[in-house]
């Protein structure tokens, strides 16, 4: 079997859960993410697996797929993960390939820490992982809820005057 290319022969060192329903798609995602130096990855295609395994073994950082075909079980494994407060609240990575400003928003709204459009570049990967682990969070807690702030989806009136603050 031949060993896969790992850009600047990095490797991303942190337990990583990776979910995406679609066998096909899947396979192509696990490619990518070895390349981009993800070495310690679970993969899951069923969301009730996924969160016992979270529960069990919590990962670091968990990539989801939200591509249209399998954006409700993506959101809802983020959602149901979200809901719980932990010490180690993982960072979550989601993967769309419609990269609409509705898809990102519901992305947001359910809890991702941030996006990366399809398809997918290793050496972008491994730099979005990098940065998204580097970036402090601060997590907010709510009914029901616990991860990034939710209100900084953009807004559709981008402000083009002077800004006032600081």
């Amino acid at each position: 079997m031949a060993q896969m290319a790992i850009p600047n022969q990095n490797i991303i060192k942190i337990s990583c859960l990776f979910f995406d329903p679609s066998r096909e798609s899947a396979s192509v995602g696990r490619a990518v993410l070895q390349s981009a130096g993800l070495i310690n990855t679970q993969y899951h295609l069923d969301v009730e697996l996924a969160v016992e395994f979270q529960t069990s073994t919590p990962s670091e950082l968990i990539i989801v797929d939200l591509s249209p075909d399998t954006k409700e079980q993506g959101l809802k494994l983020i959602k149901l993960v979200r809901r719980v407060k932990s010490e180690n609240c993982p960072r979550i990575l989601g993967l769309l390939s419609a990269a609409t400003r509705e898809d990102l928003i519901e992305a947001i709204k359910a809890g991702v820490d941030t996006v990366e459009a399809k398809p997918l570049v290793p050496a972008k990967l491994y730099k979005k992982i990098s940065s998204l682990l580097a970036a402090p969070q601060n997590y907010l807690e709510a009914k029901n809820y616990y991860g990034p702030d939710r209100r900084r989806v953009p807004s559709k009136d981008e402000f083009s005057g002077e800004e006032r603050r600081g």
